[in-house]
This record gives structure tokens, C-alpha cells and sequence, in this order.
């Protein structure tokens, strides 16, 4: 798996611009709050809730 220093690294070497990157920072850190969520109230996609809703998550 990617790291968050290896990610950010070929966003900089893909020439993305600063605030792209900062962009994606924060949808990964939201990313991770909402899995955190979904583990431990067990609603999440791993569950089958996802499927069960007809999303494609």
C-alpha cells in the first residue's frame, strides 16, 4: 500500500499544484475519519449496508 509521504510525492512529481494537494489531504484525512466511523458502529460497507442500499462503494 501507497504511503501518505509516497502519495504526496507523486502528486508533487505529477506536477499538481499546492492547493490541489492540500485538497487531497484533507479528503484522505475526512476518508479516514469515516471509515474509523463506520468500524466501530459496524454500518460501514464491510457489513454489506452499502449493498444492501444499491450503492457501488
Amino acid at each position: 500500500m501507497t504511503t501518505r509521504a509516497e502519495a504526496i510525492k507523486l502528486l508533487e512529481e505529477s506536477g499538481c499544484t499546492p492547493n490541489v494537494i492540500e485538497h487531497c489531504k484533507e479528503v484522505a484525512s475526512l476518508a479516514v475519519e469515516i471509515a474509523e466511523k463506520n468500524k466501530s458502529s459496524r454500518t460501514g460497507c464491510g457489513s454489506g449496508a452499502c449493498r444492501s442500499r444499491g450503492s457501488f462503494a
